[in-house]
């Protein structure tokens, strides 16, 4: 799946540690979010377009929400969050983990960093503008 999430963004001027920023992120309820939509046979992914930046990996951290068809409903409906991984040197690409942040970190370090420890990297919260 690909899909484009470059646009202006407005950084939130905090830096945090990944597990504050993932508690922040969670209860803000996708409010400053319009999500993008990226399709694969049956399935929907829908990604939040706010972002944590983790300048130290030069990887961007999504929230989304993956959507699967319902016959009896006749529409796509939620099923599963995930996390949306995009490396910046490739941001029309994506990739996602049926993980929260923190392990999906270390699960795409390879496991060069524990859970805990990739919970204290520091990070900026971003959101579209």
């Amino acid at each position: 799946m690909s899909a484009s999430v470059s646009q202006s963004v407005k950084t939130m001027m905090s830096e945090y540690r990944l597990r504050e920023a993932e508690e922040i992120v969670k209860g803000q309820q996708y409010a400053c979010m319009d999500d993008d939509i990226a399709e694969a046979e049956n399935e929907w992914l829908m990604i939040s377009r706010w972002g944590i930046k983790l300048p130290e990996y030069a990887l961007v951290l999504r929230r989304g929400i993956i959507c699967v068809w319902d016959e009896e409903a006749g529409m796509h409906l939620p099923d599963e969050m995930v996390t949306v991984i995009q490396v910046e040197a490739y941001e029309e690409e994506f990739f996602y983990l049926r993980a929260g942040l923190s392990e999906a970190v270390s699960i795409w370090l390879d496991g060069g960093l524990s859970v805990s420890e990739a919970g204290e990297l520091r990070c900026r919260i971003e959101c579209p503008e």
